[in-house]
């Protein structure tokens, strides 16, 4: 007896399909006049329609700009980098077999490995310390010019500093073990999640004109949490990723 597959749709594909909606309700709103309060004393504005002249002019002259400009886009893109070289370099599998999380049949963590996850953690262990230490104390220069945690170089960079950390951990670990010897050993890691990279750029690519398309026609106004929302794409990512692999097996 054959066992029923159920196809869902790519992450890609619903948000193009997103997009589609939000033009058309675009049009819609426009034929009836409807209008939208930007904020609480704001004048209400028109909603902008996607299908007019001017709409389908300004989507053909932003589609490149909108998925450049995308936030979530160099965010992940760098996050993923720290990623790569943890799983390229073992550290991970290591780390779970440390902890007792591994498949059946695989080798104990030997002495060598032990070390380098040793090395591994110390080194990241230190680098998160000197971060805390930059942000939170006496010579805070990781906060705000006003002393504060909003808009501060740390918030703005925590993306960074998170992948950096990652990617020493991994990269001491690689070299501790023997696996990485030269810095062409190091960039193979940062390039490892390749599909992965795949698949984000394209998520985030429909996702970009979708969220673009609300901002331009003003329906995002509509939406409880619109910035939030703008890093869907990275789960999103991840949770197509784990179906590619699970498709090759």
């Amino acid at each position: 007896m054959k066992q029923l597959r159920i196809h869902t749709l790519h992450s890609a594909t619903i948000f193009f399909w997103l997009t589609l909606v939000v033009i058309f309700l675009s049009w819609i709103c426009n034929v009836y006049g409807w209008s939208i309060h930007q904020h609480s004393d704001a004048e209400a504005m028109p909603v902008q329609n996607l299908l007019s002249a001017e709409g389908i002019r300004w989507m053909l002259r932003n589609v490149v700009t909108n998925f450049a400009t995308f936030p979530p886009l160099g965010r992940g893109v760098v996050a993923l980098w720290g990623v790569g070289i943890m799983l390229h370099s073992g550290l991970w599998k290591t780390l779970l077999r440390q902890l007792g999380i591994s498949r059946r049949g695989e080798s104990p963590v030997s002495r060598k490995e032990k070390r380098a996850l040793l090395a591994a953690l110390t080194s990241g262990a230190g680098c998160l310390l000197l971060i805390l230490w930059s942000t939170f104390s006496r010579h805070a220069i990781l906060l705000s010019a006003m002393g504060s945690l909003r808009h501060s170089p740390f918030a703005d960079g925590s993306v960074f500093l998170a992948a950096f950390c990652i990617g020493l951990m991994g990269t001491v670990y690689g070299v501790a073990c023997g696996r990485y010897r030269t810095d062409s050993d190091v960039i193979n890691g940062l390039m490892y999640p390749l599909p992965l990279f795949g698949i984000y750029l394209l998520v985030c690519f429909f996702a970009s004109q979708f969220f673009a398309g609300l901002e331009y026609s003003r329906l995002i106004c509509c939406l409880p949490v619109p910035h939030l929302l703008h890093y869907l794409p990275i789960p999103l990512a991840l949770w197509e990723y784990i179906k590619w692999r699970k498709a090759k097996k």
